[in-house]
């Protein structure tokens, strides 16, 4: 294993964010962490990162008040990877997240008045199974299940349960409607 400058700073990041955030996020044993990945836990939230996991450059999970995130163990978060809990959000052991994905557990609550952002938020847990893969790109969105070794294909977006040992990708049309 080559020890780089980049990955001696995100262990030292890593072992500081432990020490800071105390009880709100658990590391068990060992991960690496990229200098440049964030890992974000407000007042009430928990987030649990297995051993022998990684997050990678520019990677974020970050869990709002009250909420939790829960990271398998030799699970890999690739760069500019984002994953956000107003909620709940498990991922299993052995999950392998592409570049650039997004995992949410809410979405905006929106109408045809008023100010979207002060609308709130609509949530619903994630739950994503063990020996998954998560191509580039792909955008799992609130009240999903993801079933242990699926495979899901760049770029899709998943807003439906998918059960065990899928193959999912999405050749998808752009559908355009009116918010009122």
């Amino acid at each position: 294993m080559t020890i780089t400058f980049d990955l001696v700073l995100g262990t030292v990041k890593c072992i500081y964010k432990n020490i800071v955030l105390g009880k709100k996020l658990k590391i068990n044993s060992y991960i690496r962490m990229s200098r440049t990945a964030s890992i974000k836990a407000r007042k009430g939230s928990v987030i649990s990162i297995g051993k022998a996991s990684s997050l990678s450059s520019h990677s974020v999970v970050s869990a709002t008040e009250n909420a939790v995130i829960q990271i398998g163990h030799h699970t890999g978060v690739n760069y500019n990877s984002v994953i956000v809990a107003r909620d709940r959000i498990i991922i299993g052991d052995n999950v392998m997240i592409g570049p650039n994905v997004a995992i949410y557990d809410h979405d905006h609550k929106f109408n045809n008045q008023g100010i979207i952002r002060n609308q709130g938020y609509s949530t619903m847990p994630v739950y994503i199974g063990d020996n998954v893969w998560i191509g580039a790109g792909v955008i799992i969105l609130k009240g999903v299940r993801v079933g242990n070794g699926t495979v899901i294909g760049a770029g899709t977006i998943v807003t439906h349960d998918i059960p065990e040992n899928s193959v999912v990708y999405d050749k998808r049309e752009i559908a355009i409607k009116s918010r009122s």
